[in-house]
């Protein structure tokens, strides 16, 4: 933050007076920005709005929710996937609006820089963490989402210039 240029803070800013342990307040218009951990985080408050970063990572999810649940209307929840558990489920529950930042829209890496990584990790850390796969990282699972996708609608594309299957669109009846 203190890399930033000077004219980019409040007027009547002081770093000693203004940035406090997890407290930032604005000297202008008395607007602060808080930060906060555990289960009960923001329980008792009143926001404006919460942001809860690395939502997948919450130990005990749904309370946390419940206790977001009167501190304010607009919730947001960030995170990299880490499988299909309560973040996954609710970024797929179709109930909410989901912008997702792919890693080519990070000004800081290019394709060379995915080489680079995607060589010196482990496959399930680059589909986790870099491609968004919230299957990358399931246990237990026989065959790879990928194939299953691949899979959809198999029966009904052709895959053959004559394929000989009745009513696959190819256009030739055998």
């Amino acid at each position: 933050m203190y890399q930033l240029p000077p004219w980019w803070f409040p007027a009547g800013y002081e770093r000693k007076k203004h940035d406090n342990v997890a407290n930032l307040i604005n000297p202008e218009n008395g607007a602060n920005i808080s930060g906060e951990g555990g289960d009960d985080i923001g329980r008792g408050d009143r926001r404006s709005m919460y942001l809860v970063d690395e939502a997948a990572s919450l130990e005990h999810p749904d309370g946390a929710e419940s206790a977001l649940s009167r501190t304010t209307d607009s919730s947001f929840f960030l995170s990299t996937p880490k499988g299909l558990n309560w973040f996954g489920k609710k970024r797929y529950s179709g109930k909410l609006e989901v912008f997702t930042f792919d890693w080519k829209s990070d000004p800081r890496v290019d394709d060379e820089w995915f080489k680079r990584f995607s060589a010196n990790n482990d496959p399930v850390v680059v589909a986790q963490e870099v491609l968004i796969d919230y299957h990358a990282s399931v246990e237990g699972i026989c065959i790879p989402a990928k194939w299953v996708a691949a899979a959809v609608d198999f029966g009904t594309k052709c895959i053959w210039r004559y394929c000989g299957w009745v009513g696959c669109g190819c256009g030739r009846q055998e």
